[in-house]
């Protein structure tokens, strides 16, 4: 339910004119109704999340190397950690991405091998936090999974989750994004 309601208010969202500037005496404009980083980073933790929701770019979400030759990482555009009242929270637990790389073959098709697992516990995920409520809640807004130049993934099919390590030790997951990472150019 919430991971529906969640698209619906993205998709809706897309549509809205965007935010107003309002001067700040202490220096630049920030957005009409956004917190200071100095706001968000009091904000509470909740320890009950129980559901995730994933958005990624559409058409460009990778991170590319300086010369744009080749894909090192992935960009988790936005995602909440959904509460007890179906609203995006600042969870108290561990964020998990996990990446899989995906067996395209015809014949004898193998299960998705782990390739890497980030981690970020809250003071790790701080940088990432909204710095305004949107009507999906709180939420984490460009999330870079960087797999660096030890892998190169350049055509190949991989498969990206998110899961939640609460502080009870439930954990809770995504559901799952395939892609097919843009060919290398060397």
């Amino acid at each position: 339910m919430f991971a529906l309601a969640a698209t619906f208010l993205l998709l809706t969202a897309c549509n809205a004119p965007g935010p107003t500037s309002t001067p700040d005496s202490t220096g630049p404009s920030t957005p009409a109704g956004a917190a200071t980083p100095e706001q968000v980073a009091q904000m509470p933790l909740e320890p009950n999340v129980v559901s995730i929701a994933t958005y990624y770019t559409p058409y460009n979400p990778w991170l590319w190397t300086p010369d744009r030759s080749r894909v090192r990482g992935i960009i988790i555009n936005a995602f909440y950690l959904g509460g007890p009242k179906n609203l995006g929270v600042f969870g108290d637990g561990v964020i998990r991405p996990t990446m899989y790389l995906l067996d395209t073959s015809q014949q004898s098709r193998q299960p998705p091998r782990l390739l890497k697992e980030w981690s970020f516990d809250p003071n790790q995920a701080m940088p990432f936090r909204a710095k305004k409520q949107t009507a999906m809640g709180w939420g984490y807004g460009r999330l870079p999974l960087v797999w660096g130049d030890e892998l190169d993934l350049g055509g190949k099919e991989i498969r990206i989750t998110v899961s939640f390590e609460r502080r009870d030790g439930a954990i809770v997951h995504s559901g799952k994004k395939d892609f097919r990472v843009p060919p290398s150019q060397r």
